[in-house]
């Protein structure tokens, strides 16, 4: 069977079991780089093939991650790449992936700029991160007028520096290193972080202080999280935020934030709310004819719940122990005050979240 021309064709895992009954037909599907399956019953093979842009090799290489120190040469394309590989220098090359649903996820169009090193304001070195930093063209005097590159899940993408002390990203860490970006301290003290933490994949989403803004999916279940310290790395998990015991769920996307309760029930506790910054898709119902029991979210608003058959605001007691996401949450700073150097309870605008993730 013959390749079409325009079309590439992608491996994915051959399940062991197979190999014992088709071991003619999986080598030569190995060898080909074919994508399939293969069925029990008749041990035919189903290929699927996927329309590409045919392209030659592009080599990358740039000289800093350091915002302050880049070259116009530093200015990549990474525009609908799969995995584009890039050159740090003299040090080695290191693959860079957008976003993986079920498969990998391509860079979006126009995804062309500079890659640098971000720190927050105020947070502990370990709360750093690689970001792409869209630009009109190389010039490094427009970088501060660029934008960052936003992820699937509605903030900037990065590559954090827990997922940086993972040896696939060894050569970035020793970029930035070079760069005086990170310490060997610092580099050495995330590895002992990730260590008392193993299982990163099953918590993909990072937070380091309360305020920070993070997409929820309205038809998720429980969503996992891993707030990260200067000294410890917790889970955290939301569950079941939008099930409407009676009748369904919502299907949508949501802007959220957690932030501390100034409520007049809350005056002088330490409670923190969820706020609606954003909604990112419209609100569909699962089930036709809802009567919106559980109102249904506004921008700006508070998040409510439902419990025993009341209306409430989402809301955690954070020096209640006994509460999982409560105590994970005590853990974290809160908004940072501008004019101190350390994190205080502050209630933030809508529009302030964005300001506060820039450097």
């Amino acid at each position: 069977m013959a390749r079409p021309s325009n079309v590439i064709v992608r491996r994915v895992p051959i399940p062991f079991s197979l190999w014992n009954r088709f071991p003619n037909i999986l080598t030569v599907l190995r060898k080909q780089q074919w994508r399939g399956t293969v069925s029990k019953a008749h041990g035919s093979l189903a290929t699927k093939v996927i329309p590409s842009v045919k392209r030659g090799r592009v080599f990358r290489t740039i000289s800093t991650l350091d915002p302050e120190k880049l070259r116009s040469t530093d200015f990549v394309d990474l525009s609908e790449y799969r995995v584009p590989t890039i050159t740090m220098g003299s040090i080695g090359a290191c693959e860079l992936r957008y976003a993986y649903r079920s498969d990998i996820v391509p860079f979006p169009p126009n995804t062309r700029g500079f890659l640098y090193y971000h720190t927050y304001r105020n947070l502990p070195p370990t709360c750093g991160e690689i970001r792409f930093r869209l630009t009109v063209d190389s010039n490094p005097g427009n970088f501060a007028d660029g934008t960052d590159l936003i992820g699937c899940d509605a903030i900037p993408w990065s590559i954090s520096s827990l997922t940086l002390s993972l040896s696939s990203y060894a050569n970035a860490r020793k970029q930035l290193e070079d760069d005086r970006l990170i310490s060997k301290s610092l580099s050495n003290n995330m590895d002992t972080l990730r260590g008392t933490f193993k299982v990163t994949k099953s918590y993909p989403r990072e937070m380091y202080y309360l305020e920070q803004p993070f997409m929820f999916d309205m038809n998720w279940a429980l969503a996992r999280f891993k707030l990260v310290t200067a000294t410890e790395v917790r889970p955290m998990q939301l569950q079941k935020l939008f099930v409407d015991q009676r009748e369904g769920g919502k299907l949508g996307r949501l802007l959220l934030r957690f932030e501390r309760s100034r409520l007049p029930d809350d005056v002088g506790t330490n409670t923190a709310v969820l706020r609606v910054l954003k909604i990112l898709d419209p609100i569909k119902l699962s089930i036709p004819g809802y009567d919106a029991h559980i109102p249904l979210p506004e921008a700006g608003s508070l998040l409510l719940k439902q419990k025993y058959s009341r209306t409430l605001v989402c809301s955690w007691d954070l020096d209640d122990g006994r509460d999982h996401v409560a105590s994970a949450l005590k853990i974290l700073p809160s908004a940072c005050d501008s004019q101190r150097t350390t994190f205080i309870p502050k209630l933030l605008k809508s529009a302030d979240f964005i300001n506060l993730s820039r450097s």
